[in-house]
């Protein structure tokens, strides 16, 4: 997990003539990338971690200056599947929901609503202490040349740099993660996946389905379908027909099966995360020494 590839980078970092270099059976950015932002499974539970860490540091610099804050932790929202519910895309979770937008497997986990515990003590503060408490947890404002107003100071900036706040220490990080990011984009752009694309496309026409340029568009599709579906009631309100709904239903079912049978076919996701490997490969080559920098800084940030 993300524990084990920083330990990996870090024994990897300590040898001169050695640079991380991940494995040839993972994508080569893989393990920066989950330095960055931790694997599926485990982003909820970083984001939450963070934010316990940034709101700590919060009240003991608010203590320092002689005030009471007690740190705000709250879970994010989030949307779960039922137990009996196929991995979403697989050929038994299309055969059955195709990709889940007529009829949605998906239910919404909303955040806990947590009151704030500092108002109460906020409140019963004297007005000059209220405006005392403000600038030491927000700051005050100050307008740059620009003329753009932003808070400076205060503890929650203060906190807010010293979680979060690695890719301002150094801005070429920023550049460099915007230019890894950038890297989907240019394989969706490469050569051989518009070859792959078209492969795609006639694959479709020659069941039916004309006019959809690749697996986006046959999604896409079916969201113009909702829409039209869709009715006003009396009360103003916007709703599905049920009628039109289940036409729907089901004519996403037999495209998302078809948009799968014709990928697997043409061998799209392969032949397209071959051009993106390559991309990568390319990019940790040239890129090795800021991306080792980069990710020893993110961990020594989350310790």
């Amino acid at each position: 997990m993300a524990t084990a590839l920083v330990g990996t980078l870090v024994v990897l970092g300590a040898c001169a003539e050695t640079s991380p270099r991940p494995e040839t059976t993972g994508s080569p950015l893989g393990p920066y990338r989950e330095l960055a932002y931790g694997t599926a499974g485990e982003q909820a539970d970083r984001t939450v971690a963070l934010q316990r860490r940034y709101e700590e540091r919060v009240a003991t610099c608010m203590k320092d200056a002689g005030f009471e804050y007690v740190p705000v932790v709250t879970s994010p929202d989030s949307v779960v599947l039922d137990e009996d519910v196929p991995p979403p895309g697989s050929r038994a979770f299309r055969e059955q929901f195709g990709y889940g937008l007529a009829s949605s497997p998906w239910q919404d986990v909303a955040a806990e609503d947590v009151p704030d515990p500092n108002a109460g003590y906020r409140a019963a503060l004297t007005p000059g202490a209220q405006a005392a408490f403000d600038e030491e947890l927000y700051g005050t404002p100050e307008v740059d040349a620009a003329g753009i107003t932003a808070q400076v100071g205060g503890c929650a900036n203060a906190a807010w740099d010293d979680v979060y706040g690695v890719l301002a220490s150094n801005p070429g990080w920023d550049r460099l993660l915007a230019e890894m990011d950038a890297l989907q984009d240019r394989a969706l752009d490469a050569q051989a996946a518009r070859d792959v694309d078209r492969a795609w496309s006639q694959c479709m026409a020659d069941r039916g389905h004309v006019g959809l340029a690749d697996p986006a568009a046959a999604e896409e599709s079916v969201r113009t379908l909702l829409a039209g579906a869709q009715v006003r009631a009396e009360d103003g309100l916007v709703a599905a027909d049920a009628g039109s709904l289940a036409d729907v239903g089901a004519a996403e079912v037999t495209l998302a099966v078809a948009d799968l049978d014709c990928q697997e076919q043409v061998d799209l996701r392969g032949r397209k995360d071959a051009v993106l490997r390559t991309l990568e490969e390319e990019f940790v080559e040239q890129h090795r020494d800021e991306l080792e920098a980069w990710a020893l800084a993110e961990q020594a940030r989350q310790e």
